[in-house]
């Protein structure tokens, strides 16, 4: 459906009383190479270059500006857009840069991992010297391996990766070995504080290790997942008569809950405790995506991405039209708004305590932020649409959708 058209469906619907409000903002067209979002969901960038210039955008807005040939991803974004991590390109190699500004006189001759903390004041990048793969962060540079790193995470203030050397798998925190991990899998909390990791041995049983506390074998497994906030941690586990790969048992912060035999399926915690199956259905490219999600056993809904709002008191997600008579966008398991397009798959939808909510959406090739309000409140009001309205985006439309006939499943 073209831009017209989708408006014009929208605008059919605001005559009827609903639960739910949209502002669709135009970001114009998706480029054609990775888009980075901020955490905060109000924000992307990306590189763009023609025959005189490459250009890192962010906001539509050139962010930094070089001839030709300079400007050099991968790129990281800060939490609230205002940091832009990437690199140059030059003689000899590749140097670090912030917001198109020369970071140090270092040259690395090949870059890889990288990662900024959310208020961008962190950063870190795995880089190929002469002597090997070293980690670079805000901690300092560390010792010199033959491999890439396994992992790599950073906080405000630290940083944490797994690397390859003498046939183990090591954790170091700040550039200092810590210990030995046989992990496949290895997850941090957001903070670097917990650590968790997953690992199946040659009898095909897995194990789980969460703070130092190894459980197993089970016949199935996920890597354990931390809540937002850090406080809460939880993984799936799977016992006989279960089948190979197959979870029946989610445990949260060490209590065991029954859940759905899935396969290959992981876990979401929220900040409450609550811990969504998540199990993935379609997957077209990392754009397009199609998961389901179940609590306490019973389907909350399919969609591309489930959002959390801190605390954790609610969830969302943009549903298909199958489920619900029409696309639209499912909080708390029910539906509170219809005729909404469908999240990007990298991008969940981000609450604003219980009143706003917003999400990025294509239509056909053009990038959309989709901002909504609830209880009839006006969604060019919320500090989405101002976020929006500032960046001198194009209102694509405002709807006030219907009230679902039913309740979700």
């Amino acid at each position: 459906m073209n831009r017209a058209g989708l408006a014009a469906a929208l605008l059919l619907l605001a005559a009827a009383q609903g639960r739910a409000e949209l502002a669709m903002f135009d970001a114009g067209p998706l480029p054609p190479r990775g888009t980075l979002y901020s955490a905060d969901g109000y924000h992307f960038a990306y590189l763009e270059s023609d025959e005189r210039e490459d250009r890192w955008m962010v906001d539509g807005r050139a962010r930094a500006r070089a001839d030709a040939g300079t400007l050099a991803g991968p790129g990281a974004l800060s939490a609230d857009g205002s940091v832009l991590f990437h690199f140059l390109n030059v003689e000899g190699g590749l140097a670090p840069a912030i917001n198109g500004r020369r970071v140090g006189r270092k040259v690395y001759m090949e870059i890889g991992q990288l990662k900024l903390s959310p208020s961008g004041r962190n950063a870190a990048f795995s880089a190929r010297t002469p002597e090997g793969w070293v980690i670079v962060s805000g901690q300092g540079t560390g010792p010199a391996f033959k491999d890439a790193p396994l992992v790599l995470a950073v906080s405000e203030t630290s940083t944490a990766y797994v690397v390859r050397w003498s046939e183990a798998n090591w954790l170091y925190r700040d550039h200092r070995p810590v210990r030995a991990v046989p992990y496949d899998t290895t997850t941090f909390s957001p903070d670097l504080k917990r650590m968790g990791g997953l690992w199946k041995r040659p009898d095909n049983r897995f194990y789980v290790e969460l703070d130092g506390e190894r459980t197993g074998p089970w016949t199935g497994a996920s890597a354990p997942a931390f809540s937002p906030d850090g406080r809460r941690a939880g993984y799936c586990i799977g016992r006989p008569p279960s089948w190979y790969g197959e979870c029946d048992q989610a445990v949260v912060d060490g209590i065991e809950t029954a859940i759905t035999p899935c396969q290959g399926c992981s876990l979401i915690i929220g900040d409450d405790g609550r811990a969504f199956e998540d199990k993935t259905l379609v997957v077209v490219d990392e754009r397009t995506q199609i998961h389901d999600y179940s609590l306490g056993g019973k389907t909350v809904g399919r969609g591309p991405a489930l959002g959390l709002s801190a605390g954790g008191a609610h969830y969302g997600l943009t549903m298909l039209g199958a489920d619900m008579g029409g696309n639209g966008f499912m909080m708390d398991g029910k539906a509170v708004e219809h005729g909404a397009p469908l999240a990007l798959a990298m991008m969940p939808p981000v609450f604003v305590g219980a009143e706003e909510y917003h999400y990025w959406s294509l239509n056909g090739k053009d990038l959309l932020l989709v901002c909504g309000a609830l209880d009839g409140a006006d969604p060019a009001q919320t500090r989405c649409a101002s976020a929006a309205s500032g960046a001198g985006w194009e209102r694509v439309s405002t709807a006030a959708p219907p009230s679902a006939p039913a309740d979700a499943p």
